[in-house]
């Protein structure tokens, strides 16, 4: 048997016109990435308590926040499934290789 994907539900999405408005107009000029997000958090709230304001038939809105996975040493892409050990992306990350750490505590691998 295949597998089979069954719509079950519709929302819409909403989206601010983020990178024409900020990065490529330079309206947030040489803010660090931290002040970007923080902004940008910003907008999405205004944008959600406007649709509050004037959309009828909105069941529930929400602002969630897109996330990643990096490493938290070099700031690598995250690629594994364990939560400690990245694939040795980096030597800081190599320190938590479950083989590495079987070693030295004297554990069969």
């Amino acid at each position: 048997m295949a597998k089979q994907i069954n719509e079950t539900g519709y929302r819409v999405v909403v989206e601010p016109k983020l990178l024409e408005a900020f990065w490529y107009r330079g309206i947030l000029g040489d803010k660090g990435a931290a002040q970007r997000l923080k902004d940008l958090r910003s907008l999405a709230d205004q944008i959600a308590d406007q649709i509050k304001r004037h959309v009828d038939g909105v069941g529930n809105i929400e602002v969630e926040a897109e996330t990643e996975a990096v490493c938290s040493h070099c700031g690598s892409g995250w690629t594994e499934e364990s939560a400690v050990y990245n694939g040795g992306c980096c030597a800081e990350d190599e320190g938590s290789n479950p083989a590495y750490v079987a070693r030295a505590c004297g554990e069969a691998i």
